[in-house]
């Protein structure tokens, strides 16, 4: 099954001599997760919002020096190997070209929604895709605790917890 029918054009167009406080500011004014990054036309990766939340960046940094590189996808791209290319990129986005021009961008919840019409993909259980050791916190950690836990096991959320039972989830949102 292909992608094509997921491809969005749901990101910016960013200069790499951009400073991450004018692409900050790009991204909020336009409510957008990331940007893909140019340097005179040619694609050189992205920038995800939440790959920064942890780095200490000085506003006038260049986004340059925060680039991911990715590979391009063409257009009609297998699911199964798109969401295999994310997760070895740790990107929850990949670029998406057509005759060697971006067109758009797939998303990691596009292709796992994609993936229910798979005939094995229905009748996964939950068990079956669980991880073994899930990262958590307390109520009373510091929230920086939190950040790191996202930042080295690659997860969004983190399930908070009081005297051994669920608080809450904390998001990087």
């Amino acid at each position: 099954m292909e992608i094509t029918s997921a491809i969005q054009q749901d990101f910016l167009e960013l200069d790499s001599e951009m400073t991450v406080s004018q692409m900050a500011g790009k991204l909020k004014q336009y409510e957008k997760r990331l940007g893909l990054v140019f340097r005179n036309n040619k694609y050189l990766g992205l920038v995800e919002k939440k790959k920064l939340l942890r780095t200490n960046v000085s506003a006038e940094a260049k986004i340059s020096n925060f680039v991911q590189k990715t590979t391009l996808l063409g257009e009609n791209a297998d699911i199964v190997e798109t969401a295999y290319l994310m997760f070895q990129s740790n990107v929850d986005f990949l670029p998406v070209e057509r005759d060697r021009e971006i067109v758009g961008v797939i998303r990691g919840m596009d292709i796992a929604d994609l993936a229910l019409a798979i005939p094995e993909v229905a009748n996964l259980k939950v068990g079956d895709l669980r991880f073994e050791k899930t990262a958590r916190v307390n109520k009373y950690d510091p929230v920086s605790t939190a950040i790191n836990l996202m930042y080295e096991q690659h997860v969004d959320h983190v399930p908070v917890f009081e005297s051994g039972k669920l608080y809450g989830i904390l998001s990087y949102k």
